[in-house]
């Protein structure tokens, strides 16, 4: 039978001669993981860049589209309201 010291002085020279090994392994890991997170928080920063740029873009064509809608409907309402003889031409700003 295995006594207790042995059994321990057979592990701790089991892992020591593994340790450098799985150092090196947790240092690579460690980077690996490092460098991942890094290229995927760019990735993501980079996405988020070009959407914001395509919905300002949509943005001011749509604000420039709900301006001249909405000067076109001033003009119907006002053609609509007043009487034949009093028409007001308003100028879209």
């Amino acid at each position: 039978m295995i006594s207790k010291d042995d059994l321990e002085q057979l592990l701790e020279k089991y892992f020591s001669d593994y340790s450098s090994s799985h150092i090196y392994l947790l240092i690579g890991f460690f980077v690996t993981t490092v460098l991942f997170q890094i290229l995927q928080a760019i990735y993501v920063s980079n996405k988020i860049e070009k959407f914001k740029n395509e919905l300002k873009r949509s943005e001011i064509k749509f604000s420039r589209f709900n301006t001249l809608q909405i000067d076109a409907l001033k003009l119907i309402y006002d053609k609509a309201v007043t009487p034949t003889g009093a028409r007001l031409q308003r100028v879209p700003t």
